[in-house]
């Protein structure tokens, strides 16, 4: 493996391992709610035989403090790295996929 590509698959992983970790909070556009956001209240990390695969699972909630109603719906975020694809150091950026549901 040429430097170049060592550069670019460690990029890659390192990529790849901060969107598996997914964000410590959202926040919703201020038009749906202005003080609002959900943060993580359920996090599932699932490694695949010789890590070639990881997944995540993270349930995001409304952490709004003083809130007694109008809570933002909960929110689901699926992630999937296929990291095999990453090793060559041929991609330029990390092969997962992203999926969210309410």
């Amino acid at each position: 493996m040429r430097e170049g590509e060592h550069i670019n698959t460690r990029r890659c992983l390192l990529i790849g391992q901060e969107l598996i970790s997914g964000p410590t909070a959202l926040y919703p556009p201020q038009t749906l709610d202005d003080s609002g956001w959900l943060e993580p209240d359920l996090r599932i990390t699932l490694f695949w035989p010789g890590w070639r695969k990881i997944e995540s699972i993270i349930v995001y909630a409304d952490d709004t403090m003083n809130r007694e109603n109008d809570f933002l719906d909960p929110m689901i975020r699926h992630c999937v790295w296929d990291r095999k694809n990453d090793w060559s150091g041929k991609n330029a950026w990390p092969s997962v996929e992203i999926s969210i549901g309410f």
